[in-house]
């Protein structure tokens, strides 16, 4: 598990974002409903790098198999 923020899915949420504003502001069609399941995922994603952060900071992260297996696998060159 990487620690940084994953910009290309802010990205691609953000660019959902503007697309559903523009589709709200040309059309008849309200697509408010699909802008806030957008912004939910941009915070999720978000909220998800602060508490890795927060966990990697206070020595909480690699505490168990999964999360050392993840954090070795996303380093090593060897894995797919």
């Amino acid at each position: 598990m990487r620690s940084e923020l994953n910009i290309s899915s802010l990205i691609i949420v953000a660019a959902g974002f503007i697309v559903c504003l523009l589709f709200n502001r040309y059309t008849a069609n309200d697509a408010s409903d699909a802008m806030y399941v957008l912004l939910a995922l941009g915070l999720l994603i978000v909220l998800r790098h602060i508490v890795t952060q927060y966990r990697i900071r206070k020595g909480y992260f690699g505490n168990n198999e999964y999360e050392v297996r993840s954090f070795i696998e996303s380093n090593s060159g060897d894995s797919k």
